[in-house]
């Protein structure tokens, strides 16, 4: 039997009503709530019909349960923007377009407008729970959630007792007053907490620091890792990865947290998998920078294959930097393929150019090469014959000569497809005179028949065509822009080619032509804005690229004061600063139906170096050139005594150096205030209301489902019969809906059943055909049915309520522990035993 309603029922709510289950909870519902009935559809199905403006109440019945849900149709859509800072609020009508008179709550609070970013604004709020939106006469309700409880007296406060030399005064203070707090709290938890846990860690980190003056050993849990976080640089190795004999190559340039170089001797130490091998002590050439280099011999010890670290450390052990380096017997190939084609679809009618260029470690075209071709057929998407033979094979040539200038084609003709829509792999293998080979694969359609509506996003502009087999045909379409509640708004109908300025309110658009269905996602593309900046000593320019000309609002802050914000599609801003403060830049735009937000950090990096390469943009081979390195500063001024590194490798490792950190001093960020969010409400992991079987039972048609009459058989004894080889039957008491366990089943006064026996059985239970005495011991009723009669070869489902009003049955209340008579009967019927396995 199914076990839910047939229907789910619509209900319209009043805004009262709405309110209240968006502030309180949806399961404060009661019976008043479903006073308007407005739709029902099947459990389980979607609803597809449009309900007017308005908040709806949407209820079914699962077993014993109601289950809820609540939706809201309207025609304005709340978003909220991010900007660290402020609670952003954007509303925004079915088209797009900012709405500035909306009248906007959180609680108590009203919300104001703000001209210059667009948004309702409220500054550094703290603010959570319900915000009322009205427009047009309809209130929407959400629930809003904040980030952190940062209220501006906590902001004070942390601010006041943290600064010095207050926390001076206040931090021993705290302590005491946390104390016998925190430790009640560890008590009842069973973990230290708070004070008492910092307390500990206080101590723990005193006594290693102490004792790993006296043993290094103790120094792996205070001293290593803590002394390499306080120092910055980069080490670099010549090369990626070694064969044997080689020699390794390693440079390192080390400062500590203050910036200033380190010069004492460090050791070099190579770690195969059995052992530390001390290399050498090497002394810096320059303050802070330190080469060396070491032979790859068998001494060593090394494994091909592995990749193994290099230290520099301090005499006591120490490490200041690690880095790894691969050992293996590689052979670096000289000659590379590469094969290029324009797109990857191939029509019927047509011939399909694959480019092949082969080329020598130089990157210059190999003159003495020739090719391999061999087509592969794969899988096919559609025939369009009754009988269609597909061969493994579809075409295989070889001793093609590659051309000595430029790329050689290869055409691949549509004579050798079947009438077929398939998949097929070219693989090409270039060979050379001195017997050097490689393999490239490239995988293309085939398309015998495809009409296809195609989509291309040019700046603030999209283009649709209609192309069959590839080419670009007039045809009738419609556009539509669907937005985040799935409503579709026509923009309109047409021939095709078609372009449109894009709506970044809408999150895809649906393009209609006759059989042909396509959907574009907005989100999934880029909105291609970028914030430029460039920071001088005395100067700050900011630059916001926007191809696509999406409005945004933007926010300038000088750490945490805020010097400008706005709401525009371009920004080119330049101001005069002399301080050195970051400054951080905040956008808000909308993009494929959402609020996205991004936020650029502007720090004045003083330290930091610029390096021109002044080189010829050709070398040929045996040519010998200078390369020329010009070192300047934030000011463009050319820097004098800088210590380079210069190193190169071929493309064939396919290597990326390591990143160089910033040496200069970090300065504080800007804290972050608060962010906010939109809840939506969840109701699917809630079991529901209890179900009000009396009022649904008419409503739902559920005196019609078998379950529902099992559950709730009211005052009469439900049974369900249905043929079985042995007569017997399975009995249940129920309690508004609820099955309630039975612990003792009596069969003429003589027990069958007990719930404590460690033996399973199948709960059914044999009986004589005829009428019995049945009773059911709970841990609270005992239910007598008297002269139950039982068919022969029918298996009997019983069930009663455990409130049962009815002339055979009788309900006696009785306690939880079993009575001495209860014990004397049952305990003739049952005994312990032990079972031993030898």
């Amino acid at each position: 039997s199914r076990q839910t309603s047939y229907y789910t029922y619509i209900f319209k709510l009043t805004d009262k009503e709405a309110r209240n289950i968006y502030k309180e909870d949806l399961w404060q519902v009661d019976n008043s709530y479903f006073h308007t009935l407005v739709d029902s559809i099947p459990t389980d199905s979607t609803y597809r019909k449009e309900l007017p403006t308005g908040h709806y109440l949407e209820a079914f019945t699962e077993k014993n349960k109601l289950k809820l849900d609540v939706t809201s149709v309207q025609d304005f859509d709340v978003m909220i923007a991010r900007n660290n800072t402020d609670l952003l609020i954007q509303v925004y009508d079915a088209e797009g377009n900012i709405i500035p008179d909306a009248d906007v709550n959180v609680r108590w609070k009203h919300v104001r407008f703000d001209e210059k970013t667009k948004s309702y604004i409220d500054r550094k709020s703290n603010q959570k729970g319900l915000l009322e939106v009205t427009w047009k006469d309809f209130t929407a309700y959400y629930d809003l959630s904040r980030s952190f409880n940062n209220s501006a007296i906590k902001r004070t406060t942390r601010k006041v007792v943290y600064s010095t030399p207050v926390k001076y005064a206040w931090l021993p203070v705290r302590y005491v007053i946390n104390l016998p707090v925190d430790g009640i709290k560890s008590l009842v938890n069973g973990y230290p907490q708070g004070t008492i846990q910092r307390t500990g860690r206080f101590f723990t980190r005193a006594y290693y620091k102490i004792a790993c003056l006296f043993d290094d050993y103790d120094c792996d849990y205070y001293g290593s890792n803590s002394f390499r976080n306080r120092h910055k640089g980069y080490m670099v190795f010549n090369k990626p990865k070694y064969l044997p004999g080689d020699t390794v190559k390693l440079k390192a340039f080390i400062v500590n947290k203050h910036g200033n170089p380190v010069d004492d001797p460090l050791d070099v130490v190579l770690q195969n998998q059995r052992k530390n091998i001390r290399l050498a002590t090497i002394n810096p050439y320059r303050d802070g920078a330190y080469t060396f280099k070491f032979y790859l011999h068998d001494s060593l010890e090394l494994q091909l294959d592995r990749s193994y670290p290099v230290r520099l450390e301090k005499k006591d052990g120490k490490e200041y930097f690690s880095q790894s380096f691969f050992y293996e017997d590689y052979e670096l190939k000289s000659i590379s393929l590469e094969l290029s084609t324009e797109g990857e679809d191939h029509y019927s009618g047509t011939d399909k150019t694959i480019e092949a260029r082969g080329t020598d470690e130089n990157d210059l075209n190999i003159l003495d090469g020739r090719l391999e071709v061999f087509i592969k057929s794969g899988n096919v998407t559609r025939y369009f014959d009754a009988y269609t033979f597909v061969p493994d094979t579809l075409a295989f040539w070889n001793n093609i000569d590659l051309e000595r200038d430029g790329p050689t084609e290869i055409s691949i003709p549509d004579s050798i497809f079947p009438t077929a829509n398939l998949e097929y792999e070219v693989a090409v293998t270039l060979f050379t005179s001195d017997n050097e080979r490689t393999t490239e694969r490239k995988k293309l359609n085939y398309y015998h028949i495809k009409s296809e509506i195609t989509s291309d996003l040019i700046n603030d502009s999209i283009q649709f065509e209609y192309k069959r087999n590839g080419k670009t045909i007039p045809f009738h379409a419609s556009i539509s822009g669907v937005d985040n509640f799935g409503n579709r708004v026509l923009i309109g109908s047409g021939m095709l080619p078609k372009t449109i300025e894009i709506n970044p309110y809408y999150s895809d658009y649906l393009i209609e032509a006759d059989t042909l269905r396509e959907k574009i996602s907005l989100s999934s593309e880029p909105s291609l804005i970028q914030c430029l900046s460039e920071r001088t000593r005395d100067s700050i320019q900011i630059v916001i690229k926007n191809p696509r000309n999406l409005p945004f609002s933007y926010y300038i802050y000088k750490k945490n004061k805020e010097k400008g914000r706005g709401y525009s599609d371009s920004l080119s801003i330049g101001m005069n600063t002399s301080s050195r403060q970051n400054y951080y830049v905040s956008i808000q735009y909308l993009w494929g139906g959402r609020l996205l937000d991004e936020n650029y950090e502007l720090p004045y990096n003083n330290r930091s170096l610029n390096i021109t390469v002044l080189e010829p943009r050709i070398v040929y081979p045996s040519q010998k050139v200078s390369i020329g390195l010009l070192v300047t500063d934030t000011e463009g001024n050319p820097v004098p005594d800088v210590d380079i590194t210069a190193y190169s490798i071929t493309k064939k490792f396919d290597y990326s150096p390591p990143a160089i950190p910033y040496l200069g001093e970090r300065r504080k960020g800007k804290s972050i205030i608060n962010n906010f969010s939109l809840r939506d409400p969840s109701f699917e992991t809630h079991p529901g209301l209890n179900l009000d079987y009396r009022n649904w039972r008419i409503l739902a048609g559920l005196d019609s489902i078998e379950y529902y009459k099992f559950i709730y058989p009211g005052d009469e004894i439900y049974s369900f019969k249905y043929d079985a080889q042995v007569t017997q039957f399975s009995p249940f008491v129920v309690s508004r809906g609820n099955i309630v366990p039975i612990h003792v089943i009596y069969v003429d006064n003589k027990p069958v059943y007990f719930s404590w026996s460690t033996n399973t059985q199948p709960y059914s239970f044999p009986i004589d055909t005829g009428f019995h005495n049945i009773k059911l011991r709970t841990t609270r009723s005992a239910i007598e049915i008297d002269s139950l009669f039982f068919s022969p070869g029918q298996k009997s489902v019983i069930s009663v309520r455990d409130s049962i009003v009815h002339p055979d049955v009788n309900v006696s209340k009785e306690e939880p522990r079993l009575s001495s008579f209860e014990k004397r009967l049952l305990y003739r019927y049952i005994f312990p035993y032990r079972f031993c396995v030898r």
